[in-house]
């Protein structure tokens, strides 16, 4: 008696095993009908070092553009290494995720935009302010009134 139940019991869990098998597989089966395509329009323009928009743009060469495939991929995932196979950040960044280098730039000894090794630029906020020319606004202390929506507020008033 206790061999026939065991049989039942192996069958049960190998048709259960069987349906999970089935279900992982559509469900990869999906994410990869997503990740192709994908992948299939961002990974050219990596190679690239261009943006979606760049890619519209004619009417200059690239100033981004590292002069390899493997130099501009190194702006993405940092220096070459093992952390371009697992997900992870960088180990060795090349960027700070701001500002990426241009061919026009002179790099400094830690692989960023020599002008931005200096002390001042410490804050990647200050990095960017300087590469596109914003300015800080001034900071309003006259209304005093703080609520739980001011910060937005502020935001789209701009």
């Amino acid at each position: 008696m206790v061999g026939i139940d065991g049989d039942r019991e192996m069958a049960s869990l190998a048709d259960n095993d069987a349906l999970q098998f089935i279900l992982l597989g559509i469900v990869i089966v999906i994410s990869n009908g997503m990740l192709v395509p994908l992948n299939c329009s961002h990974l050219p323009n990596m190679l690239e070092n261009v943006t979606m928009i760049e890619t519209y743009y004619d009417n200059m060469p690239n100033p981004f553009d590292q002069g390899s495939k493997l130099s501009n991929m190194a702006q993405v995932f940092g220096s070459p290494g093992i952390d371009w196979l697992l997900p992870m950040p960088p180990l060795r960044p090349l960027t700070d995720g701001i500002c990426y280098a241009r061919t026009d730039e002179p790099v400094g000894s830690a692989g960023f935009a020599k002008v931005y090794e200096d002390s001042q630029w410490r804050e990647p906020e200050d990095v960017w302010r300087s590469r596109y020319h914003a300015q800080m606004r001034p900071k309003d202390h006259g209304s005093g009134e703080e609520g739980p929506f001011s910060s937005v507020v502020k935001w789209f008033h701009g």
